[in-house]
């Protein structure tokens, strides 16, 4: 069924591979480690019929170890299988090549999830993962296309009529008599060429429309599509420019660093990631913590109330600043019942625009402050020739005591350490040179959360070495 781990067995002069390894190894730690991991999900998956296979505590542990000192590529820790006594130990002998790691995951994407799951567990009983406090953020991962392999959806529209048009004249020309029998070699491949070409650009197109549809929208002509991967988003940032990227959250555990959550989110902003991760983290560990630190990324009048109604005490900045904890605009606001309108600090009744489904929207023209002698300090006096969406009272309530907590020196001193705890993981991660190499939600998926594994292994392991030293 499984081949055997030749690193324990002796050879013909008494020794093993095994013995070429330090004392002081840590490849050691993470033999115990995954020794006491329960695999049998991995193991029930193999038939006891056919050829035998790599076992998968022997995978999982050289692809951890790689992850976690710096080899990612599949091609990189094949090649360390061959010649590096660690990864030599770790395989049990074996040598897997590039593919079969690449098959491994692909084949036990529905486990690596349970797997995740069960590293968080094994922390939270040595005692790192205390739920206390949970910082939550988000980070683009770069896709692995580009976007000179993208096009916008106006231009996919002019470039498919274009292509017809060449196909049709293609083939009228291979249906002619005249055409000699080099020319129908070279026509086919022409046409083949095309026709290749018009299906990615169709598929592209039709998930630009099938995204503006779940939206209520007409699709915008600027927008664009990679061919390479349909599930990237397009993100721009100042320094790259446009550029395709997966959109990661993670919630971490303020006491060790642990990922205790970590999901792959389909917009590039992080307002919507939230309550997901938070709902991630109760269901891994069947308790939520008592408070949660997010940046201004966040802050959404339905992600506070959604995190107080879970008995989570939410610290989220109101503004961009770390110290922006001013009054806001929507708090200067003064609700006038018996004329049911809003008026300034002033007194004076603020225009309304016509209001949405669920929210009213406030337009204060510009020069409407430009003679109140409190416009230097009133939030307001910022927000003319803008519109400002009001949220309904009980979510209003709740920006309002998230503020106020951020005013007080505890709610300072707690959200101060939010950048401490999860933007030094994201780091982590990135400097280990933990990267996309492949394509499609679905697969892309399952990499981040092997990412997030390796780096919490990475803090077992740390962790299971001080208490040996201590």
């Amino acid at each position: 069924m499984f081949r055997e781990d030749k690193s324990i067995s002796n050879r013909m002069f008494a020794f093993s591979v095994r013995d070429f390894l330090t004392d002081d190894s840590d490849v050691h730690l993470y033999l115990d480690l995954f020794d006491s991991l329960d695999l049998e999900d991995f193991v029930m998956d193999y038939s006891s019929q056919g050829e035998a296979a790599i076992h998968p505590a022997l995978m999982l542990r050289t692809i951890f170890y790689g992850l976690t000192h710096g080899v990612v590529s599949g091609r990189k820790l094949a090649l360390a299988c061959r010649f590096d006594s660690r990864f030599l130990v770790l395989s049990g002998e074996q040598m897997p090549d590039a593919r079969t790691l690449q098959r491994f995951l692909d084949r036990h994407e529905k486990r690596i999830p349970s797997l995740f799951g069960q590293v968080v567990k094994l922390a939270e009983k040595m005692g790192l993962v205390k739920l206390g406090s949970i910082a939550v953020d988000g980070s683009k991962f770069k896709a692995n296309t580009s976007r000179h392999k993208a096009m916008s959806y106006g231009r996919m529209v002019s470039t498919m009529e274009a292509i017809k048009l060449e196909l049709a004249e293609l083939r009228r020309s291979l249906a002619s008599e005249n055409a000699a029998e080099f020319d129908e070699v070279k026509l086919t491949g022409e046409i083949a060429r095309r026709e290749v070409r018009l299906a990615k650009i169709k598929a592209a197109k039709e998930r630009l429309e099938i995204e503006a549809a779940e939206k209520n929208e007409t699709v915008d002509e600027k927008k664009q599509k990679s061919f390479n991967d349909l599930d990237a988003l397009a993100n721009y940032n100042k320094k790259n420019g446009m550029n395709y990227a997966y959109n990661v959250g993670a919630a971490v555990d303020e006491n060790s660093q642990i990922i205790v959550a970590c999901e792959l989110h389909d917009n590039c902003s992080d307002q919507d990631s939230l309550v997901p991760l938070v709902d991630a983290t109760v269901e891994t560990l069947g308790a939520a913590p008592e408070s949660c630190l997010a940046d201004a990324g966040f802050n959404k009048p339905e992600n506070i109330a959604a995190l107080e109604e879970r008995g989570i005490r939410p610290v989220i900045a109101p503004g961009k600043g770390e110290d922006d904890v001013e009054p806001s605009a929507l708090e200067c606001l003064r609700y006038d019942h018996e004329r049911e309108k809003w008026r300034c600090p002033k007194g004076k009744l603020v225009p309304e625009a016509p209001a949405t489904k669920s929210r009213r929207i406030l337009a204060p023209p510009e020069g409407f402050c430009i003679a109140c002698p409190k416009r230097k300090t009133c939030p307001l006096f910022e927000k003319q020739g803008r519109r400002i969406s009001l949220p309904p009272e009980k979510l209003r309530a709740a920006l309002q005591r998230n503020a106020e907590r951020l005013r007080t020196t505890e709610g300072k001193a707690l959200y101060k350490r939010r950048k401490a705890i999860v933007e030094p993981v994201f780091g982590n991660i990135k400097n280990k040179g933990m990267r996309i190499l492949v394509k499609g939600k679905r697969k892309v998926t399952t990499r981040v959360k092997v990412f997030a594994i390796a780096h919490n292994i990475e803090k077992l392991v740390g962790a299971i070495r001080k208490q040996a030293a201590a």
